[in-house]
C-alpha cells in the first residue's frame, strides 16, 4: 500500500511538472534515466553476488 501512495504522489507531481515547465521535466527524466542506467550494472551485480551467497550458505 505504501508503494502505490509513494508512485501516485509521485505521478501527480511528475504530472504538474509537466504542466509547468515541459522542457524543464524532459531535461530532468533524460537526466534521471541516464545515472539510473549508469547505476543498473553495478545493482545487477550487487544482486548476483548475494544470491550466490544465499545459494551457498545454508540458512543457519
Amino acid at each position: 500500500m505504501t508503494a502505490v501512495a509513494i508512485n501516485g504522489i509521485t505521478l501527480i507531481l511528475l504530472i504538474l511538472s509537466c504542466f509547468k515547465s515541459k522542457e524543464k521535466t524532459k531535461k530532468a527524466l533524460k537526466n534521471a534515466f541516464g545515472r539510473g542506467r549508469a547505476l543498473a550494472p553495478m545493482m545487477l551485480l550487487i544482486l548476483i553476488i548475494i544470491g550466490l551467497l544465499l545459494a551457498f550458505f545454508p540458512p543457519s
